[in-house]
């Protein structure tokens, strides 16, 4: 959405839902995880990492 796009918070390029779905489910479960270091499986080229969408950087306090 525009209104949330600054110069410290970027627009991310689009995904597709399912592929999204499928590399978080992938990287999620252990047995799934296991497959892909196999080369069972491979995740999508726009898979991001568990902690890349949808979370802000927020500073706490200790």
């Amino acid at each position: 959405m525009p209104r949330f796009v600054t110069a410290e918070n970027p627009a991310r390029p689009g995904l597709v839902a399912g592929e999204h779905l499928f590399a978080r489910t992938a990287q999620i479960f252990t047995y799934l995880r296991e497959r892909m270091e196999r080369g069972e499986l491979a995740l999508p080229e726009s898979a991001m990492g568990l902690n890349s969408f949808g979370h802000s950087k927020h500073q706490t306090s200790p």
